[in-house]
């Protein structure tokens, strides 16, 4: 409850922003913003290949400072093809905001590897903190970059601004990490389980950016704008406040899981709840806000954002309960079942998004249609994290 908490009021701050920002940028602006900062998304699961998870369930420190040193390594190199795939993109026409890319991918990864540290020290105090930090700095920067120039590069800049908080639990933590002084290899066990979990953590990503990303291709930038606000109002911050709770669960679920603990179905059931309770009510909230109040408070212009905001709120509801604990099926070896359902996923979230707009729908509709999928679609994975919980107690013993 303390992570969530921090997250929440970072995402308070920058909820109290957000009429500031609509003045300050226009649609057209938040929808190239949007564009980029949805492909940031896209690889930023991918990027350490989930070795951060799987450092959760080794009992022994030496493999699990490997596996952190991994994850670091692997975002390095993601992060420099990405800079020499936005090199491409801006040699043949594409804005060059695309070469910042790779670098805002690695700063994003920070946060996956020094919260899975954090949590594997059970430092949740910290964790909290970092996860305000991020949730408060977005906003503010953002703000503070767009009163000097109100254009995509600040939003992009303000995103990638906020990141920088996990350099400091990184850095102070650095003895289990990248600079520690043992250098055990990662067993070529979980290098075969990470190849999956990354496979499965870029289908996830890209689903839950399918949304901006189609929008923008089949609406246009003002539309994708209208939608990124809408986002940015119920979906991000609830996004951020759903992963640090993932982090705290899973570095409590990753101890029982070494510990040979039987009880992790309470844990995730009140995990559960406590996301309930503290989902509903800005679901609730800026549904009722996004209908009625939306052009008083964002501007005239944002009118069809708080309608998508109140389209958006019961399947952003469920999806933020239930998500936090999809990496449960990494933990317990069943990655393939995730990576069934993420592709699933996809293709169903595509099939919403596109055949409205195919039948001549406005985007209203496209994003209702939407929204209404993700109901089943995270029903579905709720009885995959139930499953997997039924295995936790009959997990092998580590054989060292």
């Amino acid at each position: 409850m303390k992570v969530t908490l921090g997250s929440a009021s970072g995402y308070l701050i920058t909820l109290a922003l957000t009429p500031v920002l609509s003045r300050i940028y226009g649609p057209a602006a938040f929808g190239i913003s949007a564009t980029i900062i949805a492909t940031i998304s896209v690889f930023t699961g991918i990027s350490t290949f989930r070795l951060e998870v799987f450092a959760q369930r080794t009992p022994h420190d030496d493999e699990s400072r490997a596996l952190f040193r991994g994850a670091l390594r692997a975002a390095a190199a993601w992060g420099a093809a990405l800079t020499v795939a936005g090199g491409v993109a801006f040699a043949v026409g594409s804005t060059w905001l695309w070469l910042l890319v790779g670098v805002l991918v690695f700063l994003s990864s920070l946060q996956l590897v020094g919260g899975a540290m954090l949590t594997r020290r059970r430092d949740y105090t910290t964790l909290a903190a970092a996860n305000f930090g991020q949730g408060a700095g977005t906003g503010v920067s953002q703000v503070g970059l767009g009163l000097l120039q109100a254009s995509p590069l600040s939003l992009v800049l303000g995103f990638g601004v906020s990141r920088l908080v996990w350099l400091i639990p990184l850095w102070r933590n650095r003895g289990t990490s990248a600079s520690g002084a043992h250098h055990t290899a990662v067993p070529a066990s979980v290098r075969r389980d990470a190849g999956l979990a990354g496979a499965s953590a870029l289908v996830n990503s890209l689903g839950g950016q399918l949304t901006v990303l189609l929008t923008s291709a089949l609406y246009g930038q003002i539309e994708a704008g209208l939608l990124a606000m809408a986002i940015r109002l119920l979906v991000s911050p609830l996004a951020i406040v759903g992963q640090a709770a993932a982090s705290a669960s899973l570095g409590e679920l990753g101890r029982l899981v070494r510990d040979g603990a039987s009880n992790g179905s309470v844990v995730v059931r009140r995990a559960m709840r406590d996301l309930a309770l503290v989902g509903a009510v800005p679901c609730v909230a800026l549904a009722v806000v996004g209908l009625f109040f939306a052009p008083t408070i964002l501007g005239p212009e944002w009118t069809d954002a708080g309608r998508m905001m109140a389209l958006l709120a019961p399947g952003t509801l469920l999806q933020f309960v239930v998500s936090p604990f999809s990496q449960l099926l990494n933990l317990t070896g069943q990655t393939k079942k995730l990576l069934v359902w993420d592709v699933v996923r996809v293709v169903v979230l595509g099939a919403a998004l596109t055949l409205p707009w195919a039948l001549g729908a406005p985007v209203l509709t496209t994003v209702g249609c939407y929204s209404a999928v993700l109901i089943p679609l995270y029903a579905w994975m709720a009885a995959l994290v139930r499953s997997a919980l039924l295995a936790l107690p009959t997990l092998p013993p580590d054989p060292r």
